[in-house]
């Protein structure tokens, strides 16, 4: 069977300010009317309106969809298919984080697909199934997800259970990559999904279908992102950061569609479902404990991040003293030159861990970690991330 290790369909408008050539480039689709989805925060922001105002500029009509909630539930994707059906558009633009592009990725497949969404999600025969849905257009506003590039949907069901859709078939045909989007996101917010973008590069890496032709592009995007988003973090206007976040991020998300992530992404989606903590936080956390989890069966890449983050090595350094030497570099990356806040200030409950620890088990990326886990070790994870 013929396994292709890497694509890239998608199109990009990168730098500053190319957001305001979003109706020029649907109109050289020669669509009509363009629906655009996004949330409140965004449109509050003001940065839907400067969307909005390119696509008049261009004759278009369009509608505007701002019912979008983060983690993507899937109910704003059935919601937002029916709106768009409604009002005969012909093209989509997803406006937002993560979230918004993974429910806009939804929406635009309904088009194209029978309905209900979550019948996709049911590993890879459901997977398969799913029939093209071009036309897409992606204007991430955050620099983490990389959702603009990737194959992944992630989308939430009624128990608020994070399911996944794997697809080539789901992606953007454009994506606009514009740091002038980044300027006035919070500092926390910034790190978080900075961090999230670091994972997919990291945990790319660390994936048990990594090779050299994906090992050059992780390792350049972790590399840009250790460097600069911390700049980017304490300065809140600086474009040259928020650019080169936004180039890393994609990068990520390319890779995400190729050699996918690791348990860590696992862990990160059930600590989502289960307590509803923010997806790039979850990333933030569990990437180090998952890298140290790792680093026996594959020292010398564990060695390889570590690098990274300025780490050096005698060489006679165990492998479990490879990982703890890496994951304590991590966690001072996150916690010293990112501040970012520590798990348990989210809302969590211990009592649920065991069952946290069976749906890690059962969580797509799973297929992709280079080690076995069982659910005591699951356990383990979960319960150092809240220590």
């Amino acid at each position: 069977m013929l396994n292709f290790l890497m694509r890239q369909t998608v199109r990009i408008l990168f730098g500053p300010g190319k957001s305001g050539m979003v109706g020029e480039l649907v109109k050289s689709l020669d669509k009509k009317k363009v629906f655009i989805a996004t949330d409140k925060g965004i449109v509050q922001a003001g940065i839907a309106e400067r969307i909005v105002a390119s696509v008049k500029k261009a004759g278009l009509d369009h509608v505007l969809f701002d019912q979008i909630q983060p983690d993507a539930p899937a109910k704003f994707a059935e919601e937002g298919y029916k709106v768009l059906k409604d009002a005969g558009c012909d093209s989509v633009i997803a406006l937002g984080g993560g979230s918004t592009i993974d429910t806009t990725k939804a929406i635009n497949l309904l088009r194209f697909n029978d309905g209900p969404i979550l019948k996709y999600t049911e590993g890879p025969p459901a997977w398969a199934s799913v029939k093209a849905a071009p036309g897409l257009i992606a204007i991430p506003t955050t620099a983490g997800t990389g959702s603009e590039m990737s194959d992944g949907v992630i989308i939430a069901d009624d128990n608020h259970l994070k399911k996944t859709i794997l697809s080539p078939l789901v992606m953007p045909e454009y994506s606009i990559l514009d740091a002038e989007l980044l300027v006035g996101v919070p500092p926390h917010i910034l790190a978080s999904t900075g961090l999230d973008a670091l994972s997919h590069c990291v945990e790319g890496y660390l994936s048990n279908l990594a090779a050299e032709i994906t090992d050059m592009i992780c390792l350049a995007g972790a590399a840009s992102i250790i460097k600069w988003l911390p700049v980017a973090f304490n300065d809140p206007k600086d474009i040259e950061s928020r650019s080169q976040l936004m180039a890393a991020s994609a990068l990520g998300g390319w890779m995400l569609a190729n050699v996918h992530c690791n348990s860590g992404h696992s862990i990160a989606h059930v600590l989502g479902s289960v307590f509803g903590l923010p997806h790039g936080f979850g990333c933030a956390y569990a990437m180090p404990p998952v890298t140290e989890f790792n680093a026996p069966v594959i020292p010398e890449r564990t060695k390889k991040v570590g690098e990274l983050f300025g780490l050096k090595f005698s060489g006679n350094e165990s492998p479990g003293e490879i990982g703890r030497k890496v994951k304590e570099a991590m966690v001072h990356f996150r916690d010293v030159t990112l501040k970012l806040k520590k798990a348990k200030e989210f809302k969590f409950d211990p009592a649920r861990f065991g069952e946290a620890a069976g749906l890690v088990l059962k969580e797509a990326f799973q297929l992709f970690n280079f080690r076995d886990m069982d659910q005591k070790q699951a356990l383990a994870l979960i319960e150092e991330i809240y220590a």
